[in-house]
């Protein structure tokens, strides 16, 4: 929920785990979720005050970009649409879908 924190893990090639970033506020069920070509995650999160919010991962660099959703409740599941740039974003208190761009 929006008080735990939790961690995204990249595995290469020869199976060797490495953190890519720390510390964020997953929703329940927590989501993950690639872009086209894989090179960025999605995560549903909070921030610190429990605003809803999407955090995008570049997964080669770490680089951590934080993108508010204003009217999501409690982000939780995420699905990408394939090659479209898109995601469907489940919001679990909200009774809702929302699609992300």
């Amino acid at each position: 929920g929006s008080t735990g924190t939790g961690s995204l893990y990249a595995i290469n090639d020869d199976g060797d785990v490495s953190e890519v970033a720390a510390g964020m506020r997953f929703g329940m069920p927590a989501g993950c979720s690639l872009t086209a070509g894989g090179g960025t995650a999605v995560i549903p999160t909070f921030d610190a005050a429990g605003n809803a919010q999407l955090t995008t991962i570049t997964i080669a660099t770490g680089e951590v970009e934080d993108i508010a959703t204003p009217g999501v409740v409690a982000p939780a599941g995420l699905r990408t649409a394939r090659e479209a740039g898109r995601f469907a974003v489940v919001d679990t208190a909200g009774n809702a879908i929302y699609l992300a761009e």
